[in-house]
């Protein structure tokens, strides 16, 4: 039993039984009849907790039978089951030779860790992955995990100087020479801001790093200047399995050979996972069959909100949603288990989700770009295809894509960064970078690099602005194709289908345009 409770405890995400690993050492280094019994109690009434809930009863039967060697009788409960086992017969010399053998492995596991605590990480699972050149590999269940190693800088390494400071008279009215940080900027009243101020000053926002230079330490395995600042364990519990699949053993050695899942360009919508019948409408709206272009549609999604109603809590406020996914969210929100039966029939029905394991509302629309670019960049890098990012409620003209797509050079291919900058501000000064987020076109090489550097950018609740951000550090600007439109803008009765490339969805369904 206690071979299971160290096993539980410590692992990463079971937090309550992480004590129980330090008491099964100190039972192990320095046995004694009372520790040893405190110990087996204590795991015995854990597991008896943890066994109450669903797929833990199962592995809690699983487990006390292999350690004890006693078969359950059928019918018996399990906290009946585990009274036997952890009855007062326990044998100290059996349990303390599962302790040893406990103790043995995890250390030979600790050993292959870095020594460092910012070091190289490790897998916890065959499914998860940190460093990021690894390959993905086929998970029969589905799920995966990512997160980014990365080994800090060695003494005695010179790296280029971060772009830390600025020069108050480059961004502020009658300002001095001395140097600002980025903490420091916001001492500066608005009024009191130059109208043309230094742009550079952008290079500030944390991480205020060297960002190419970082880029290429992480590919190639050297250490990084900074640690990131952005760095969290992305689950997902779906991904699509005909676009950008992940490998198999036989092409990880002998190479990709089925062309069919070489896809040529990626339509990712971000959609809402309530918009279950807006997701219904695209698959059946898009014609995707195109001679020479494989062209394929997918779905960024997350998982219903777990509390009810539109409120929530920002920085100490109560703060109502009151727009249309406000709306959207408390129509749904007030009948949850209809929701998750949607979805869970929506997962099995269709293989073009990719599902993250966050809650998706609002106000975790970056966390959600964060899923989707991480994805993008490490579940396609063995097909390399061109992504075409899309809010649900726009479309795009698949046949003008595709003879776009046909009119590339390689050269072009590798270099496409389309979509609509907001260049004008009009308040009174050049407002901070930010790019519309309905549509935009990308080389595979751009969102690797974009994916990578989210790392390195503090995150903020305007995913728009922080994804320009990302994009002014790496000096990626957006080019605007024609046949680019807006909601907002005053479209021309005679305007054909084959005119627009990217609209409304309203609009290619009112002029009943064939995509």
């Amino acid at each position: 039993m206690l071979r299971w409770c160290v096993g539980a405890g410590d692992s990463y995400r079971n937090k309550d039984a992480k004590w129980l690993v330090k008491e099964a050492k100190s039972t192990y280094f320095k046995p004694n009849a009372k520790h040893l019994k405190t110990t087996v109690s204590s795991c015995h009434d854990w597991m008896v907790g943890e066994a109450s809930h669903g797929k833990t009863r199962r592995k809690a039967n699983t487990a006390t039978t292999l350690l004890r060697g006693v078969r359950q009788p059928r019918g018996m409960e399990v906290s009946s089951f585990v009274d036997r086992v952890c009855a007062h017969d326990v044998r100290p010399r059996f349990v303390l030779l599962i302790i040893g053998i406990c103790i043995w492995v995890i250390g030979i596991r600790n050993y292959l860790k870095s020594n460092a605590a910012d070091g190289w990480l490790t897998k916890p699972n065959s499914y998860s992955y940190c460093a990021w050149t690894d390959s993905i590999y086929v998970n029969p269940a589905g799920e995966y995990e990512l997160h980014l190693c990365y080994e800090s800088t060695y003494e005695n390494v010179e790296y280029p100087p971060a772009t830390s400071t600025i020069e108050e008279s480059k961004i502020r009215v009658n300002g001095s020479r001395r140097r600002l940080r980025f903490e420091e900027l916001a001492s500066i009243p608005d009024a009191e801001w130059l109208v043309n101020f230094d742009r550079s000053v952008y290079y500030l926002y944390p991480q205020s790093i060297p960002i190419r230079d970082t880029l290429q330490s992480l590919i190639s395995g050297k250490p990084v200047f900074q640690p990131p600042i952005f760095n969290p364990h992305l689950r997902f519990l779906q991904v699509p399995s005909n676009v950008c699949p992940p490998l198999t053993n036989a092409q990880a050695s002998n190479g990709l050979s089925d062309e069919s899942s070489h896809p040529s360009v990626v339509l990712v919508y971000k959609s809402a996972v309530y918009n279950f019948e807006v997701r219904r409408q695209l698959r059946d709206l898009y014609h995707l069959s195109h001679p020479s272009i494989s062209i394929h549609l997918i779905f960024s999604i997350g998982l219903p909100r777990t509390l009810p109603g539109n409120v929530f809590q920002r920085d100490g406020f109560n703060v109502t949603l009151t727009n249309r996914a406000g709306k959207k969210l408390l129509a749904h929100s007030n009948f949850p288990s209809r929701s998750q039966k949607l979805l869970l029939k929506e997962m099995y029905e269709h293989d073009d989700l990719l599902v993250g394991d966050y809650e998706d509302t609002y106000y975790n629309l970056t966390l959600k770009l964060f899923h989707t670019f991480q994805w993008a960049a490490r579940f396609c890098r063995p097909y390399k295809p061109i992504f075409v990012f899309l809010d649900d409620d726009y479309a795009v003209n698949i046949n003008k894509l595709a003879n776009f797509v046909r009119g590339l050079t390689p050269q072009l291919q590798d270099n496409l960064s389309y979509g609509y900058s907001m260049m004008e501000n009009p308040v009174h000064r050049f407002n901070t970078p930010e790019h519309l987020g309905i549509y935009s076109v990308w080389s595979y090489r751009h969102v690797h690099d974009m994916a990578l550097a989210m790392h390195f950018t503090k995150p903020m609740v305007i995913d728009d602005t922080w994804l320009a951000m990302v994009q002014y550090k790496l000096n990626l600007t957006f080019t605007k194709l024609k046949g680019m439109l807006l909601e907002t803008m005053r479209l021309p009765k005679q305007l054909n289908c084959s005119d627009m490339f990217f609209a409304p969805l309203a609009v290619f369904k009112q002029r009943r345009c064939a995509l």
